[in-house]
């Protein structure tokens, strides 16, 4: 659908990488080296509906996810509350401009004391240099285990009156 709707796509799989951080981090090299404006992160255990993409894209945003269901019959959905804020967005479906990355590069200083895991980390580096993070709560996702995990949208779950943009921390 991106490439109908006049986008340029390239895209790149990583195999037999032990961890995560290193292929995001691996990617994230690769994509600089483009002349790209947008970088979405997919795992490869989700479902989502075919418009889903677009709708990040949509969004005049420079960091915005979406957040899908635990691989759990208990339930409950794959997102991070750092502080009293609502939401932040786990990297498994993530849009990320261009400009963050150059952004964290230069402004965020070395480490910090408290560890997160790479998703939440990545999220709070962007929140700790003044940028917003969002979650787009009205997408709905399968999250692919011994089984598909489905439970609507995360708007639906929390009752939101607006999925989008009320889920950034400053609009509270």
């Amino acid at each position: 659908m991106l490439i109908k709707d006049g986008w340029h796509v390239q895209t790149q799989v990583l195999t037999d990488t032990a961890t995560i951080g290193t292929v995001r981090d691996t990617l994230v090299a690769g994509f600089l080296e483009t002349d790209a404006s947008d970088m979405i992160m997919i795992d490869d255990d989700l479902t989502f509906p075919p418009d889903a993409l677009q709708r990040l894209l949509a969004h005049d945003v420079d960091l915005v996810g979406g957040i899908y269901p635990f691989r759990s019959d208990a339930g409950g959905f794959a997102y991070g509350r750092l502080d009293d804020s609502l939401p932040d967005p786990d990297t498994g479906l993530l849009r990320v401009a261009v400009g963050l990355f150059t952004q964290e590069a230069r402004d965020m200083p070395d480490g910090t004391r408290r560890l997160f895991s790479e998703d939440y980390s990545f999220c709070l580096r962007w929140g700790d240099l003044g940028g917003e993070v969002y979650a787009d709560a009205s997408l709905e996702f399968g999250h692919i285990g011994r089984k598909e995990f489905r439970r609507g949208s995360l708007a639906a779950y929390l009752n939101l009156t607006s999925a989008f943009p009320a889920t950034s921390k400053d609009e509270q």
